[in-house]
């Protein structure tokens, strides 16, 4: 998810995509990809090339894109994704855009914002993080991520919109639907002068035919007693997608201290199977990562990985033996992080598009596709 870009030049402090903490971007030559890389040989799902289409500069890794949401509607794919538009200037402008495409590989966008931030409103500072759903009238949800006022970039809630086509969209309401709440997502302050920072964001959000309910998972980011802030994952469900019923403890927790997923557990998908099996894939990142960029002087984003599990009730997870199934790949344009998956079971198979940058010190992405048949 692509939060805010503070841009003061090197030395300040970035906050970009959620899931990703924050570094102090200063951002050396050098070393131009993760340590934590890895080649395809040892992985169940196959990369392909990155997507591509029109126009050509938001898609051939120039632009900052990210968090593909994707619909087959009436024989074609439908996108929704994060789309920062002048980016680094005054008139940088953080929102939500949709394209369309006969083969999910080649896309066209009109390089508008569909969602744009409400000047004013208590998500002026930015929308992302786009998760769309068919309602069972035919009309469309769109759940989102926003920061919320005065924090800005440290502090997160959900915000919901609705639409009869998916391209004309229309706020629920004035303020955010779900803010943080239980005690692993409120937001916490590092200081006493210092900013709030956490809450809750990234849903994915499915209408489950069988129940007649809407399941929503999310990530939240809180502060235990004795231990640092971290980012876990959540579950709620709701009858009519808008009044939600949360669990009090999180499905998805990090992994114990020196795994690869030990610090961040972020930016779910859920998806499917024909069968009734559910799967969860996820950004994960170490403490040593975190260590990395320091080492580095800063980076635009904090490396990861993504992982997998698999549950038969959507509350208890159990981690693929495989995890991580996707990390960065050396001298590659997915070199330095790998997030923001969303997976869908197309054609007997999963099909993943996810979103990368090549460098430590980029902000530009771009958005792959890699396959699984299990």
């Amino acid at each position: 998810m692509l939060r805010r870009m503070i841009v003061l030049g090197f030395g300040a402090i970035f906050v970009l995509f959620a899931g990703f903490v924050a570094m102090h971007a200063v951002v050396p030559a050098g070393e131009s990809y993760s340590r934590h890389t890895a080649s395809d040989s040892a992985s169940l799902w196959v990369r392909g090339k990155p997507i591509s289409g029109e126009p050509k500069s938001i898609f051939d890794g120039t632009t900052p894109i990210s968090d593909p949401w994707i619909v087959r509607d009436e024989g074609r794919y439908r996108m929704w994704f994060t789309l920062v538009k002048d980016a680094f200037t005054e008139r940088q402008t953080i929102g939500i855009a949709h394209a369309e495409s006969e083969d999910g590989l080649r896309w066209k966008t009109n390089n508008e914002h569909v969602l744009a931030p409400n000047r004013g409103g208590w998500d002026s500072v930015g929308v992302e993080t786009a998760c769309v759903v068919r309602r069972p009238d035919g009309g469309w949800f769109m759940y989102y991520t926003a920061p919320l006022s005065p924090e800005g970039n440290h502090h997160h809630g959900i915000g919901l919109a609705t639409s009869d086509d998916g391209r004309k969209w229309i706020r629920h309401g004035t303020g955010p639907l779900l803010v943080g709440k239980n005690e692993w997502e409120t937001p916490f302050q590092d200081s006493p002068n210092g900013p709030r920072i956490g809450g809750v964001l990234e849903p994915c959000v499915h209408f489950d035919e069988r129940k007649k309910v809407y399941r929503m998972w999310y990530a939240g980011l809180g502060k235990r007693p004795d231990e640092f802030g971290k980012y876990r994952i959540g579950y709620a469900e709701s009858e009519d997608g808008i009044t939600w019923r949360r669990d009090q403890k999180p499905v998805f927790e990090p992994s114990a201290i020196g795994r690869w997923d030990d610090a961040i557990t972020s930016h779910t998908h859920v998806a499917f199977e024909p069968d009734g099996k559910l799967h969860l894939f996820y950004f994960g990142s170490s403490t040593r990562q975190y260590q990395e960029c320091e080492e580095l002087g800063g980076a635009a984003m904090t490396p990861g990985s993504l992982g997998h599990a698999v549950s038969e009730d959507g509350r208890n997870w159990k981690r693929s033996s495989a995890n991580p199934i996707l990390s960065p790949r050396k001298d590659s344009w997915d070199s330095w992080a790998v997030g923001g998956p969303f997976v869908m079971w197309d054609q007997s198979q999963f099909r993943m598009w996810y979103f990368s940058n090549p460098r430590h010190n980029s902000y530009n992405a771009r958005i792959g596709v890699a396959t699984w048949k299990p």
